[in-house]
């Protein structure tokens, strides 16, 4: 049991995609499994691993290579939002645990760089092998991380497997995170100061089968009141799901630094009531970023999100 708690722990990390082993004094095998991008409206398949090969046209073929997302960001925020979307490689919790990171790509000087990847969702395979001494069992499990990027801010989400359950099911309401740059409450003064106004967000939703839409609206009511709530849809397992109007407020929601966004009920056509989590990013709020969860009893469920403003923002006065 307690090198099932030690496996738990370093799942909940999600640093999680290549292959470790072996007890006290063993190596670990890099395996460079990648990152692989997801289409909008496109079935995910949990063992794809390497982007699938484009058919050949007729003219010359090109090779369109994603662009990391830090190039749509301004110069002068680069440095600052890199710093934001960067996490340390946790250490080793025990002599005998082992993992490695993301890709040999993300990962520098002991942090994985998630600037690096391209906007929109991307996938891929992780193992874990967990080794409390050189004379125990080594525990290994097998799954998928899913990382929804924007320009400045990233959902990060696991697929836990179903066996290690348990009784630690509590672990499973816990795989997400959110990150970023995040609006400050100077930008959100500045524009609640013209009330009533309000934002328009659209983007993604995915879970661990497909990906959705997502619309989200903040209301600058009144100088001192803003509220945020949307909706998902396209999702087969969740039906449409409803983020119900929610007060801004301030909090660590991974914690980092001081974010301001909305935490409020959720209800879905299938998966029942829930919470979700959202989030403003960007200098001038230019994106949205959240997840929804739904704690069933049997299959805790999570729905990460993200979108973009609809309108462009104004440079402030």
């Amino acid at each position: 049991m307690q090198q099932r708690s030690l496996l738990l722990s370093v799942l909940g990390s999600l640093i999680l995609t290549a292959c470790g082993g072996g007890g006290g004094g063993g190596t670990s095998e890099n395996t460079n499994k990648q990152i692989t991008p997801v289409k909008a409206n496109q079935t995910i398949t949990q063992s794809q691993s390497k982007p699938q090969s484009q058919p050949q046209s007729e003219e010359k073929d090109k090779v369109v290579v994603p662009q990391p997302s830090i190039n749509s960001v301004p110069e002068e925020l680069r440095e600052a939002v890199k710093k934001a979307k960067t996490q340390p490689v946790l250490g080793v919790f025990t002599e005998g645990t082992y993992y490695v990171a993301l890709n040999d790509q993300l990962i520098k000087d002991g942090i994985y760089d998630m600037s690096k990847l391209p906007e929109g969702l991307s996938h891929a395979a992780y193992e874990v092998v967990v080794q409390e001494n050189k004379d125990s069992q080594p525990l290994k499990v097998n799954g998928t991380m899913f990382i929804y990027n924007q320009p400045f801010s990233f959902v990060q989400t696991a697929l836990v497997p179903k066996e290690l359950k348990l009784d630690e099911k509590e672990f499973l309401n816990k795989t997400s995170h959110l990150w970023g740059y995040p609006t400050t409450k100077a930008y959100l003064d500045s524009v609640a100061a013209t009330a009533p106004t309000s934002f328009s967000y659209k983007g993604e939703a995915f879970d661990s089968n497909e990906v959705g839409k997502l619309e989200y609206q903040v209301v600058f009511a009144t100088p001192t009141e803003i509220s945020g709530s949307g909706k998902i849809t396209g999702l087969t397992r969740s039906g449409d799901i409803t983020l119900k109007s929610a007060n801004i407020e301030e909090r660590k929601f991974n914690g980092g630094d001081v974010q301001w966004g909305f935490v409020g009920d959720a209800s879905s056509a299938k998966s029942g009531d829930g919470r979700y989590r959202a989030a403003l990013f960007g200098p001038k709020a230019e994106e949205v970023a959240g997840f929804a969860r739904f704690e069933q009893i049997e299959s805790p469920y999570d729905v990460g999100f993200g979108g973009k403003r609809a309108e462009t923002p104004k440079t402030d006065k």
